[in-house]
This record gives structure tokens, sequence and C-alpha cells, in this order.
């Protein structure tokens, strides 16, 4: 197996691990103090990450480069 595949794959898993962790906090502060909040901020910057890790890793290891 590919090398860049093995470590794709585990870097996409770490993301939306990343983002299951951070899920309930980001949703208890979004909805007690908005957007606003530093824990919001933060979370809302997980999940740009995620999104950024999948668009960039996902079709890499779909071609299987």
């Amino acid at each position: 197996m590919n090398e860049s595949v093995v470590w794709g794959g585990i870097g996409v898993l770490l993301a939306i691990g990343g983002l299951g962790i951070i899920a309930p906090e980001f949703l208890h502060e979004l909805q007690t103090h908005g957007p606003g909040s530093p824990i919001a901020l933060y979370g809302i910057g997980v999940v740009v990450a995620v999104l950024l890790t999948i668009l960039i890793v996902v079709p890499s290891v779909i071609a299987g480069e």
C-alpha cells in the first residue's frame, strides 16, 4: 500500500476525530454565548481545517498518488 494513502487516511481520520471532540463544546458555546465566543470561533476554525484537509487529501488518496 502506498505510504501517502496511509498517511493521508490517517490525517483525515485525525481531522474528523478532532471535529468529534470539539463538536459538543462548540454547540454548547454557540447556543449559550453566540458565534462570537472564543470556543465557538475555535470550533469554526476546526470545521474549516477539517474541510480543507478533506479537500486536499481525499483526491490524492482516491488517485492513489
